[in-house]
């Protein structure tokens, strides 16, 4: 048989404690807000305390401070003192007594400090959005379980110093691809494990120490520090094709300087010959003008014997 609820706001009892234990007065009104089609009730409680309101067995056991929302058994038990806090669930609370705008959403999650909202149990329950925003600029990161802004700031920076992975680290990561367990989904990217190996800083880890993942966006600065180095052997490349092409260009001048000098000795080679040529014919000539008139002259006999 389909039962149905309809509304019928009956307050059934009504009950006002002018003091009790904590210290304050507060009224326990019990509603039977709506009933079955069948006509069976409904029926809920309602314990306002000042400006707290609790719904469970000892919701807000110890409570005194104003503006709390327990909802569950034992919900917000621990609170005392504090403000502005809410748990939802069975045995969902506070880490202390004194918080201030702490949140624990499901059982037994509890809210660790104030201005925070705990969603479910720490460390144990896993925690899935349905559709998240697109077109943001803004990224999210985490930080101990925590979102957070993804700050880069020096106010948030201790012990800065220069790394120095580059070329030689990239070279060493092995890109692979693989099916996701469970889901044999394809994809690719890097072995956390590996990542470990080659630098401990590039990788993440769980609650219990083991290697969770890889901090891909951190490889941008060693691609930062690869691009750098890269383009320091550039300029060095640069410079040593500058001075080797200066050097060329020197010998090539000295080459100039020599193949002139050559050119030059040997015009001065061939004007030498010329001159010896004619000095040669004049000699000649004056031999043949002595030789006329003294044949018996040693040279003119010689010459004779020719």
């Amino acid at each position: 048989m389909t039962r149905n609820l309809v509304d019928s706001k009956v307050q059934i009892q009504k009950h006002y404690f002018p003091s009790t234990k904590v210290g304050a007065s507060f009224n326990i009104d019990v509603y039977r807000p709506r009933e079955w089609s069948d006509g069976e009730p409904a029926i809920i409680i309602s314990i306002a305390l000042g400006l707290s309101y609790f719904f469970g067995t000892q919701a807000g056991y110890h409570t005194t401070g104003d503006l709390n929302s327990f909802f569950g058994d034992t919900a917000g038990y621990s609170n005392v003192s504090g403000t502005n806090n809410t748990a939802v669930g069975a045995l969902a609370n506070v880490a202390s007594g004194a918080l201030d705008h702490a949140t624990a959403i499901g059982a037994n999650a509890i809210a660790p400090a104030s201005n925070q909202v705990q969603i479910g149990r720490s460390g144990i329950d896993k925690v899935s959005i349905g559709l998240l925003g697109s077109g943001a600029s803004t990224s999210i990161c985490m930080a101990n379980s925590i979102f957070s802004l993804c700050s880069s700031s020096r106010r948030y920076k201790e012990n800065i110093e220069a790394f120095g992975g580059s070329f030689s680290l990239l070279q060493r990561l092995r890109p692979v691809t693989f099916d996701w367990k469970g889901r044999k989904e394809h994809d690719l990217g890097l072995v956390a494990e590996e990542v470990f190996d080659v630098e401990p800083l590039l990788v993440t880890h769980n609650d219990k120490g083991e290697i969770e993942g890889v901090k891909y966006d951190k490889l941008t600065i060693v691609l930062i520090n690869a691009m750098k180095e890269q383009q320091t052997q550039i300029e060095d490349q640069h410079e040593r094709i500058r001075q080797q092409q200066k050097q060329i260009s020197d010998q090539r001048e000295r080459i100039g300087q020599q193949q002139q000098q050559i050119e030059q000795a040997e015009a001065s080679n061939q004007q030498q010959q010329n001159q010896l040529k004619r000095q040669q014919i004049e000699m000649e000539g004056l031999k043949k003008l002595v030789c006329q008139d003294h044949q018996q002259a040693e040279l003119c006999k010689q010459e004779i014997k020719r």
